[in-house]
């Protein structure tokens, strides 16, 4: 069976990497933003490996995995899981993906 990759979307980056500078900022030490490194990491250890496991989403062909105060949204097929997006509790996701599809 072929290894699965992960591919990123620019939307993913960018929301992850400003949920990461909000909470250093905001705990004025870059702790817990270690700690949510390490545990979008090991979700995405589980989502390769069970990527059809996560309930669907409301959007065509999307699945929710949720993390505790975050959820990352994703689509995969054999070759490639795709992340859409790294979200809050308190972000609205069809906000988010009106301009996905």
């Amino acid at each position: 069976m072929a290894k699965r990759s992960v591919v990123w979307t620019e939307t993913a980056v960018r929301q992850r990497r400003l949920i990461l500078e909000y909470w250093s900022v905001h705990n004025r030490s870059t702790i817990y933003s270690k700690k949510l490194i390490k545990l979008i990491a090991s979700r995405i250890k589980i989502i390769l490996k069970h990527p059809d496991s996560f309930k669907m989403a409301d959007f065509p062909e999307t699945r929710e995995s949720a993390m505790g105060h975050f959820s990352i949204f994703l689509s995969s097929n054999r070759q490639a899981t795709y992340h859409y997006s790294i979200l809050g509790q308190s972000t609205r996701p069809k906000a988010t993906f009106k301009n996905a599809y």
